[in-house]
């Protein structure tokens, strides 16, 4: 559908579909201007991650699917700076943004710049490999100057729209220091753009009390979002805590001692702490994740958890098999079992003592209506670049038309 707007505003024609938005207009609106001024802030935030090593090749209407893309990881020094670890990630963060900024080249209406397709790109720093300088840095004044002028330089100098800021994590009596910087990064960032995207990632809820170095009510002053690991719930951890097996990111449910792991128990702790549930985000993971070894029953009722033997102290498995992994080693997840309670599928096969769990079409769309029902932000996919080659899982997400203008997506995605 093609609208021609006479008027100094909208000087051409506007190909809708190019722009990847679906517009519904009512008889009570006039024009597309009155439109779109009307449904500003309708849009859920779909967030992808996109890690730096090298996986499928990425294609440009994979950014059309999401809100925000965001590049994992950019290295934090010691003294403050920020990098490129080596030359190879370097390479592919200029691969990622090159791919970002192919589909920008149609952008006709400055003043609409914020209504492009294109997703707004991002960085993040910190992560399970190199959180290990936030503490000095939050504490030592001349480090932090450094840390958010690095910061600065690289969004400016990259023409990146905002950063991730991922501490794994901070302790308790390291809260208010934490907040203190999230605000002098979010003012520093304003002086340079008004427009610069701040956003941080929180760990699940209930465990060893993670939760308690975030003062949510202070950072919810300075950031724009906050994107939270509800996953990891379970996985073949080289540790004790390698067993029980069970879905990544179960959405309800648990068993023993683990029965507050799953989305709903922490979702819903982030959202009595604010009351602001539209600031958070629930993260979908699009890897599957492997057991192997022997595979005993722990309640009869719960088939989806699974005793697993360790071997020397350790369970014996994948963490992280991409979608591509399982195709080339041939998996079949078509006969996967669904487990109602947790809204999770899982493979089980006790002759080859293996046990396998993912995410499918039905586990996402349990996800997204509980986004809906519980009025969240929106998503946050881990890692868009797991999916397989014909994007299966990210079709999934973008199936349910979170980034539509329309009444039933009533967030202000920022």
């Amino acid at each position: 559908m093609t609208f021609s707007v006479q008027s100094p505003w909208w000087p051409r024609k506007l190909n809708l579909p190019k722009l990847g938005y679906h517009f519904k207009m009512s008889q009570k609106t006039h024009n597309l201007k009155d439109y779109i001024r009307e449904n500003m802030n309708t849009q859920k935030r779909v967030i992808g991650l996109f890690n730096s090593y090298a996986g499928p090749e990425i294609k440009p209407n994979q950014f059309q699917k999401l809100t925000h893309a965001v590049f994992a990881y950019i290295q934090m020094n010691e003294d403050g700076s920020i990098g490129f670890q080596n030359n190879g990630i370097k390479e592919r963060f200029r691969y990622w943004r090159g791919k970002a900024r192919n589909q920008e080249s149609d952008s006709m209406i400055p003043s609409l710049v914020d209504l492009e397709a294109s997703a707004k790109l991002m960085i993040s720093i910190g992560g399970h490999d190199n959180s290990q300088h936030f503490s000095d840095i939050v504490s030592r004044p001349e480090k932090q100057k450094t840390f958010i002028q690095s910061i600065l330089s690289f969004l400016t100098n990259n023409r990146i729209d905002g950063v991730e800021i991922f501490w794994k994590w901070p302790t308790e009596p390291e809260r208010f220091k934490y907040t203190d910087f999230l605000e002098e990064l979010k003012e520093s960032m304003r002086r340079v753009n008004q427009n610069f995207i701040l956003s941080i990632v929180a760990p699940p809820a209930g465990i060893d009390g993670w939760e308690n170095g975030f003062d949510l009510d202070g950072i919810l002053q300075h950031v724009d979002f906050v994107n939270v690991l509800s996953m990891d719930y379970y996985g073949p951890w080289p540790s004790q805590w390698g067993t029980p097996a069970g879905p990544t990111a179960p959405l309800f449910g648990g068993i023993n001692e683990k029965k507050n792991f799953n989305v709903d128990f922490t979702m819903r702790y982030y959202e009595h702490e604010t009351k602001n549930p539209s600031k958070f985000n629930l993260v979908i993971p699009f890897f599957a994740r492997l057991w192997r070894h022997d595979l005993g029953s722990l309640a009869p009722e719960m088939d989806i958890f699974r005793d697993i033997g360790l071997k020397n102290g350790q369970a014996e498995g994948n963490v992280y098999m991409t979608r591509c992994v399982l195709e080339r080693e041939k998996w079949d997840i078509s006969k996967a079992t669904w487990d109602e309670e947790t809204k999770s599928a899982y493979v089980l096969d006790a002759r080859a003592k293996t046990y396998l769990t993912f995410e499918t079409q039905r586990s996402i769309a349990a996800k997204i209506d509980y986004v809906k029902k519980m009025e969240l932000g929106g998503v946050w996919i881990w890692a868009v670049n797991q999916d397989d080659d014909r994007y299966s899982l990210l079709n999934a997400v973008a199936s349910h038309r979170l980034t539509e203008f329309g009444p039933e997506n009533d967030n202000n995605f920022n």
